[in-house]
């Protein structure tokens, strides 16, 4: 999953119309939010405003280097399954994804 932070897509200069658009959706003030640094999802942004939002934040507020670790270990997960089929005592994989993370 990937996250940023409301503070983040404040700082990266969203237009008016979508960035009053997520925060109504969050229902957040619109004071509060500049500073707000919970944990957002992408897919949040995805949910209120839409597809365009959503890559905006992602071209625009996401580090590529953390967006990069995101995809990698949800594509290791994918085939985490046949690893811990074979060694189901072996938490390393599974652990080094949760640090990717």
């Amino acid at each position: 999953m990937i996250y940023t932070t409301l503070k983040d897509i404040r700082e990266a200069s969203p237009c008016a119309e979508g960035w009053n658009k997520l925060i109504k959706h969050l229902g957040v003030s619109p004071s509060s939010a500049k500073t707000n640094e919970l944990q957002l999802s992408v897919l949040t942004v995805l949910d209120s405003n839409g597809l365009d939002g959503a890559f905006w934040v992602v071209d625009n507020v996401i580090d590529e280097d953390y967006l990069t670790r995101c995809i990698s270990a949800d594509m290791a997960e994918m085939v985490l399954h046949l690893f811990e089929k074979g060694y189901p005592n072996d938490a390393r994989p599974r652990n080094a994804i949760n640090i990717a993370r």
